[in-house]
């Protein structure tokens, strides 16, 4: 019995031993003083990366996000979002439009861990914080190395804040009353382009990584 024990307890610490953490560096183009490298196992959800993410960053926890794996020019190719977004199959019919289908997330966040999709060093991910005003953050996984430790996410390494992007984005967000867009007469008043004035992140491309080159951790 004491050697089945001892073999059970030798198996369990090897398994810790051999697990992958992940290191991911963030970025944010509004803010260039703005890194944060933030370690994560493997095992762990992209949800789990979220609410840090939230939480080191300064963001409310009460928005939608999502994730978005990327090329290598930061295109992006699959959502893993916050909140089941899919549609049933026999719903389809409704959102067809010139024989193309509307786009839907393959995967949430909560059933979606790191090392699902996270496979290689280098790995572009975009992250999407509020889809009203949005803030994005260009997340690369810079390291993947081998742990006995379990105490993680982690924040490994920080510079600067997003205190100025988040405020200019709650701004922007309070310029349209919901009340006056009710009012078809306003409607005319308001000149959409002015009020969401960012470039669609789908055709930006930044290479931001490369301005910063300290040690990962």
């Amino acid at each position: 019995l004491q050697s089945n024990n001892i073999c059970c307890l030798f198996t369990f610490n090897i398994k810790i031993l051999n697990m992958k953490v992940y290191c991911f560096r963030i970025l944010n183009s509004d803010n260039e003083k703005f890194l944060r490298d933030v370690a994560i196992l493997e095992d762990q959800s992209f949800l789990e990366l979220h609410e840090f993410i939230v939480e080191i960053c300064g963001f409310r926890d009460n928005e939608l996000a999502s994730f978005y794996l990327c090329d290598d020019a930061w295109y992006k190719e699959t959502e893993i979002s916050l909140m089941d977004m899919s549609i049933d199959e026999s719903d389809l019919e409704k959102f067809k439009t010139d024989d193309e289908y509307m786009a839907v997330p393959v995967s949430t966040m909560s059933n979606t861990n790191i090392g699902d999709v996270v496979k290689n060093v280098g790995r572009k991910i975009l992250y999407e914080y509020d889809f009203m005003s949005p803030i994005t953050l260009f997340v690369e996984c810079i390291s993947i190395d081998e742990t006995d430790d379990d105490d993680y996410p982690a924040c490994v390494k920080s510079f600067g804040d997003l205190e100025e992007v988040i405020e200019v984005q709650r701004a922007k967000k309070n310029e349209i009353d919901l009340d006056d867009l009710c009012n078809q007469d306003l409607l005319s008043d308001i000149d959409l382009d002015d009020v969401y004035e960012d470039d669609d992140i789908d055709y930006y491309i930044y290479d931001g990584f490369n301005d910063y080159d300290g040690k990962s951790y």
